[in-house]
């Protein structure tokens, strides 16, 4: 079992995921809006959602991915190392620093009157979002994800407890989510692709490795400003991007550097390090890397599916 936060943004005749504390899934029609939106993203190049990242409960640990200076971004898997995943959730930025002001607690990241720029300010002011994340979880969840080296070309995760989990246990547990706002709001149900394509997805041609990856020298508090390609597990790549529409089908995604364009995307990633005293590090990490949307006609029966 997974926990999540729901994201919901709005834009002409699509549907994009962002923080939202909105059950809800809509298609807003506002051509000014979304103009102002790809006119502030092509600007600043800054805008990314952020979720307060899955519970894994039973691997027990995690490790955190900081983001560049373009994203927001976090990472979150384990807990108390309990069968149960516990309902975690970050609820505000307040909760990382007082001093930190989330916008998005106000607007809930609907851009109804979500001011860009005083996002990137905030982002200015700690170096990005994700730094003030990373400093907040490495404060209050201390753990680290650790994995075993594959052998014998078994896709292996270990669990701390030494249970291996192979890759039909990672595409169950990433596809069966829910969301919870924090630990004391309790439950809802994510909108969520078709879980067998999401499955076929994951173990197909469609993982896509990433440009960045945590600096070893400034672990764990800096990302790799120049980013690297994430390395190979058994000849899959580590960027697993899943088809919201349920299809093979992959149109494209384009990272907010050169603005943001329609995708029928969003992504989910599972990423490993290299070797640390004989253990791999890694993790299990759901996330928005660039802005995407969602063409409306795919999202009719992501919302049949909430009700």
């Amino acid at each position: 079992m997974v926990k999540l936060v729901n994201l919901v943004n709005r834009y002409q005749g699509t549907v994009n995921l962002a923080m939202s504390d909105s059950p809800q899934v809509a298609i807003f029609q506002d051509t000014e809006l979304e103009q102002e939106i790809i006119k502030q993203a092509e600007e600043k190049s800054l805008l990314r959602a952020e979720f307060p990242i899955m519970d894994f409960g039973q691997a027990g640990t995690r490790i955190i991915e900081y983001p560049l200076k373009e994203g927001i971004t976090a990472y979150r898997i384990g807990g108390t190392g309990s069968p149960t995943p516990m309902p975690f959730a970050r609820p505000s930025y307040t909760s990382i620093k007082g001093t930190i002001d989330m916008i998005a607690a106000k607007t809930a990241w609907n851009f109804i009157d979500l001011k860009l720029s005083t996002i990137d300010i905030l982002a200015e002011d700690i170096e990005s979002v994700g730094q003030a994340i990373a400093i907040y979880e490495n404060e209050w969840l201390k753990d680290v994800v650790e994995g075993v080296t594959f052998t014998d070309n078994e896709n292996k995760f270990a669990y701390t407890d030494g249970t291996a989990m192979d890759w039909e246990d990672l595409a169950n547990v990433v596809i069966e989510q829910e969301v919870s706002l924090d630990a004391s709001a309790g439950n809802r149900k994510i909108l969520w692709a078709n879980k067998a394509t999401c499955k076929a997805l994951m173990m197909s041609d469609y993982f896509i490795n990433r440009d960045y990856k945590i600096s070893d020298e400034n672990f764990p508090r800096k990302p790799l400003i120049e980013g690297q390609y994430m390395g190979e597990i058994n000849g899959l790549n580590m960027g697993v991007y899943l088809d919201l529409h349920g299809t093979a089908n992959v149109d494209y995604v384009i990272d907010t550097k050169v603005g943001i364009k329609a995708a029928q995307k969003m992504p989910i990633t599972i990423k490993r390090w290299e070797a640390v005293d004989g253990m791999e590090m890694g993790i299990i990490g759901y996330e928005m890397l660039n802005i995407m949307s969602i063409k409306a006609n795919g999202v009719t029966k992501l919302v049949d599916s909430l009700t």
